[in-house]
């Protein structure tokens, strides 16, 4: 009497070897967080800023025995007017300019230049003047919010919104480090550092 082949044993090989690699693969989930937290429309959906301040951080402007040069350079960046001042960039985050305020500027803009609706460069120049606007308006929100408080007398010199969005802003030589103390609370703000001149060696 023949019998009947232990098929039972050769459907267990193969399923046997899938499951090591299956027991990576969650674990590799499970450590880069897959599978658990807001879903891609959803974290796109939210606001990435903040709400309340960075208590963590410091942005130091100079180190130790380094004052005088960079007071040196600042004088030069003053056009030797000898003004006890210190230029500050502030590099903003990108959420402190609002997608939505963009898209409002842009069509209000588009809504004057109607005539040109065909015409992609004058499209791209009336894009970039209104992100121009959005981030001098954030600018001011900032220089108003973190700014003026330790600084009465300081003043917005340059906005930036094409590579970076930020702006330089002209502060007294005594109140800088507390001016870039404040902006390190300010979550619509990534990095502070004084303006210095930049030169290549060719």
């Amino acid at each position: 009497m023949a019998t009947e082949p232990n098929t039972q044993s050769t459907s267990r090989g193969p399923r046997a070897a899938w499951l090591p690699v299956c027991a990576a693969v969650l674990l590799l989930l499970a450590a880069c967080g897959g599978g658990s937290g807001p879903s891609a429309e959803t974290a796109a959906a939210e606001p990435m800023l903040p709400t309340a301040t960075v208590d963590d951080r410091r942005f130091v402007l100079w180190l130790p025995g380094t004052e005088s040069a960079i007071r040196a350079e600042q004088a030069a960046l003053a056009d030797g007017s000898g003004g006890d001042e210190v230029r500050l960039v502030v590099r903003m985050n990108p959420a402190a300019v609002p997608a939505d305020n963009r898209a409002r500027m842009a069509g209000a803009a588009g809504a004057a230049g109607a005539g040109e609706a065909g015409d992609a460069t004058a499209q791209r120049a009336r894009d970039l003047a209104a992100k121009a606007d959005a981030v001098a308006s954030a600018a001011d929100e900032i220089t108003t919010l973190s700014i003026r408080s330790v600084a009465p007398g300081a003043a917005v010199r340059q906005t930036f919104a094409h590579a970076i969005e930020g702006f330089v802003v002209s502060v007294p030589w005594s109140q800088a480090q507390a001016v870039a103390d404040e902006l390190a609370r300010n979550p619509a703000v990534d990095a502070v550092e004084i303006d210095r001149p930049l030169t290549l060696d060719q």
